[in-house]
């Protein structure tokens, strides 16, 4: 939104008239691990092509799962990227996921499987809940192959902590609303100390969710332990957003 606010037009060339514009914008959510995610397009899927679109609200992602890093090629070989089409319905869910394009089959299946699981706020078209059909592109880079960190099952498990943190921007359109609150994330600390698999439950709005997200995919966490080996761990972070007085 702050971004959108910078942009400059040419006038149209009827002189008293204001035109109403609606224009994709591309995101995308940083390397949490050796995936990324760019966002190339949304659109509404029009059942009735008689019927005019008077307004839109995109599906806002609450739920993100990160493909499996093991299936991204280690070094000096690795990366490699799958572009990928999908439906996102009006139930929030992803189906009709297709690939158009992928380096390898390993990344196509990690990929699929990801994409399969994100969740969303689902979008509105004229004020009902509809289905959109979105683009998305998953890059990874390869890194050097972890070493081997199994541990007995039945081991007792240690929780994540903190290591490090990155604090959230606050969203532009939440600051001049005055929009104050606290987002909650369900995560996934991996075995390397990285967030992976992430939900929320119940959304804020007013683009503090993703800014939330944004921050926490930078965030750095000492893994849980079994047997003194790093594993995998569910967690729960609150990132609150104050406006100073």
């Amino acid at each position: 939104m702050a971004s959108v606010q910078q942009w400059r037009f040419r006038p149209s060339s009827t002189r008293t008239a204001n035109l109403a514009l609606a224009l994709p914008v591309r995101f995308s959510i940083p390397n949490a691990d050796r995936w990324s995610v760019e966002h190339q397009h949304s659109r509404p899927v029009v059942t009735d092509p008689k019927r005019p679109i008077r307004s839109i609200i995109r599906p806002i992602l609450s739920g993100y799962q990160q493909p499996d890093a093991g299936q991204c090629p280690a070094e000096p070989a690795g990366g490699g990227r799958v572009d990928m089409e999908m439906t996102v319905s009006s139930r929030g869910m992803v189906r009709d996921v297709s690939v158009r394009d992928a380096t390898n089959v390993e990344l196509r299946g990690a990929a699929v499987k990801a994409v399969e699981g994100w969740r969303f706020r689902p979008g509105r078209i004229n004020g009902e809940p509809g289905n959109f059909h979105f683009a998305v592109t998953i890059n990874c880079r390869g890194a050097a192959t972890p070493p081997d960190r199994s541990a007995p099952p039945d081991a007792p498990v240690t929780q994540p902590s903190m290591e490090s943190k990155v604090e959230p921007e606050y969203a532009q359109e939440a600051r001049v609303a005055k929009v104050s609150g606290q987002v909650t994330i369900h995560l996934i600390v991996d075995a390397t100390g990285r967030p992976a698999n992430f939900v929320i439950n119940d959304l804020l709005g007013w683009g503090l969710d993703f800014q939330a997200m944004q921050a926490l995919l930078q965030w750095r966490f000492r893994p849980g332990l079994r047997g003194g080996k790093p594993v995998s761990t569910t967690a729960r972070v609150e990132i609150s957003f104050r406006l100073l007085q």
